[in-house]
């Protein structure tokens, strides 16, 4: 269902009224996300028609929650539908508030101002806040920030505000999108490169070959051992996890000595 123009216009009063503090660029990409997830939580029907809900937000919300079907990539590659609870919110406001916090975990709000629309999309992906029916990793990332830049030249045809993300007409690849995720875990804990298969593997899960090839422990893995920074060591392995994942490596995780290395394999 299209959005009308007037919807466009209140959603960027009411967005600037509760959002002040944040930059132009980073209020247009917010409404980019409410538009594209919920129509600025106009799109729910039944129980969710009054949930103020703006970003598709899932769980129990400060005025209770209503069922809702979801959709998600099954590790088989199916799409699996599935019902589960999104939050309700006592007003726009409130919700546009939750939303804010949903999208703007750390990294992403300086990712849109350095990198746009693009920015914005692989930090969001990292942070876990959407999957796509498109494969995981890059192809997902570029699923939905095509989705994005829709909504976002629909806003300002219908705002006739100047365009604040440099990205809107360009058209990213699964490279940018590699490229853009390893600049924005650059500074997150990964001290040194990870071996895996004879091949290391940087934050966006490019690959280049190494001298002497890692030799798996058991004969049936392999093993990368990746010193992460002790003092903010969930974060970090957190990151690092969402960077195989964009890179599309499969690993698993076990915590592997006093050092504080890990093993994927």
């Amino acid at each position: 269902m299209a959005i009308l123009p007037a919807t466009h216009v209140a959603a960027k009063m009411a967005v600037d009224l509760a959002l002040p503090n944040l930059t132009p660029a980073q209020r247009l990409f917010l409404r980019a996300v409410a538009a594209h997830e919920t129509q600025y939580g106009k799109g729910w029907t039944g129980d969710g028609a009054d949930s103020h809900n703006w970003g598709a937000i899932t769980g129990n919300g400060p005025a209770g929650f209503f069922n809702h079907q979801d959709s998600r990539r099954t590790s088989a590659g199916t799409i699996e539908n599935y019902i589960t609870k999104f939050q309700k919110y006592h007003s726009d406001a409130e919700g546009i508030l939750a939303l804010a916090n949903q999208v703007f975990k750390p990294g992403t709000a300086l990712a849109v101002v350095s990198s746009g629309l693009l920015g914005g999309a692989t930090a969001m992906y990292g942070h876990g806040y959407y999957t796509t029916v498109a494969p995981p990793g890059a192809p997902a990332v570029l699923n939905y920030l095509t989705g994005l830049k829709a909504r976002v030249k629909q806003i300002l045809a219908a705002t006739q505000e100047p365009s604040t993300l440099p990205d809107l007409q360009q058209n990213a690849t699964e490279s940018q999108v590699r490229d853009e995720w390893a600049r924005l875990t650059a500074p997150l804990g990964i001290s040194r490169p990870i071996a895996w298969k004879g091949f290391t593997i940087n934050a966006s899960g490019a690959t280049s070959p190494v001298q002497t090839p890692v030799k798996p422990p058991v004969p049936s893995k392999a093993y990368a051992l990746v010193e992460l920074d002790p003092g903010n060591l969930d974060t970090a392995l957190s990151d690092l996890k969402h960077a195989l994942k964009i890179g599309g490596t499969p690993y698993t995780v076990q915590h592997s000595g006093a050092w504080q290395p890990w093993k994927l394999g």
